[in-house]
């Protein structure tokens, strides 16, 4: 065999061999590169797993503690409510008891205040030893107790003023003040029924027309009867810019009732005088008593001159008006001075002339000169 082809066999023979090599090179170069991947894989794979885990495991803490946190708040509040309401029940009921003890102090205190006040006004009631005098009183006293009070009296088919307690200036004359009977009223229907009435000033006619009353206003009218007829009435309201709460009915009532008693029992008085000392009136009744005590003459001078007052009520408020007082009652202011002279000692009239301040003080409401032409 040539050289040349022995050479070309044995390189033939290497090339296959270095191919065989090659080959099984490469083979196990892409084995390790698959063991390679296949472990990176598997070690890619397990991160992603640990990573998707722990991703998990936060989103499922996130949603756990908010779940959780929803849950507790609702708890909580439920809880807190139910503890909060039981205790604000306890401190309710106990605060509660102490406002309701304490209210109940203050209403057993005011209504003692009420008896007593009421007892004070029938014991002046007792004490006032005129008709005249009986009213006033009744007047001052129901003005204690109502934002407005006021005295009427009822003659021939008209209400005449006779005392205002909180009307304003303007009915400081009380005996200018005067109006139909029919314009009254709540005042007339109580002087018609012969009962006690009380109603709202919204109510349609209920309001006297002799006084601006206020919307929403309570009113009370109480008649005095005296012998089985009315000669007066009380009249009281009760409204926001007064006293609160509502008007003392029961109290105005018994002061009232008890007036017209006083009343009627002072008229049995001058009857029975008319009837046994041929004509003489209650205060030549009560002269007879008077002695040298000054206060006993100012008594008698006001006994006289509230009855002069009391049964010339029209004379009187016409005399003011006209400014003719003296001279319109000269014949009464003379008879009921020659009583106070007869029957009042000279020693006590030296002292002071009570008789005149009287007249100026009840007749001419404080205007001497009303009483110029007095006889």
């Amino acid at each position: 065999m040539a050289f040349d082809d022995i050479v070309r066999r044995s390189l033939d023979t290497l090339a296959r061999d270095l191919n065989s090599a090659l080959q099984v090179e490469r083979d196990e170069a892409a084995r390790q590169a698959q063991d390679v991947a296949d472990e990176s894989l598997a070690t890619v794979v397990a991160d992603a797993q640990a990573v998707a885990e722990q991703r998990g495991m936060a989103a499922g803490r996130e949603e756990g503690l908010a779940e959780g946190r929803r849950l507790g708040f609702h708890q909580g509040r439920q809880e807190g409510y139910d503890a909060g309401k039981g205790d604000g029940y306890r401190i309710g009921k106990e605060e509660g008891f102490l406002a309701g003890k304490g209210a109940g102090a203050n209403a057993e205190r005011a209504d003692q205040a009420s008896a007593e006040r009421v007892a004070d006004s029938i014991r002046a009631i007792d004490r006032s030893r005129s008709l005249s005098e009986i009213l006033d009183t009744l007047a001052s006293a129901a003005g204690r107790e109502t934002t407005r009070a006021a005295v009427f009296l009822v003659q021939d088919g008209q209400l005449r003023g006779w005392r205002f307690i909180g009307f304003g200036p303007a009915f400081d004359r009380a005996a200018a003040v005067a109006a139909p009977l029919a314009d009254g009223g709540i005042i007339e229907e109580a002087v018609r029924t012969q009962t006690t009435v009380s109603k709202d000033s919204s109510e349609a006619g209920a309001a006297p027309r002799l006084a601006e009353v206020p919307e929403g206003c309570e009113m009370l009218t109480v008649p005095i009867a005296v012998g089985g007829r009315i000669v007066a009435a009380l009249y009281a309201d009760q409204h926001g810019a007064g006293k609160e709460g509502r008007l003392p009915r029961p109290a105005l009532e018994m002061m009232t009732r008890h007036a017209a008693r006083c009343l009627e029992a002072i008229t049995a008085i001058r009857a029975a005088q008319l009837m046994t000392d041929g004509g003489e009136r209650p205060s030549e009744q009560a002269a007879a008593a008077i002695g040298a005590d000054d206060s006993a003459a100012r008594r008698y001078a006001k006994l006289l001159v509230s009855e002069i007052k009391l049964y010339h009520s029209a004379e009187v408020a016409a005399g003011r008006r006209e400014r003719d007082l003296g001279t319109r009652l000269g014949g009464e202011i003379a008879r009921a001075r020659m009583l106070y002279e007869q029957r009042v000692p000279a020693q006590a009239r030296a002292t002071a002339d009570y008789f005149h301040e009287e007249l100026v003080r009840t007749l001419a409401e404080g205007d001497a000169r009303l009483l110029k032409s007095e006889v």
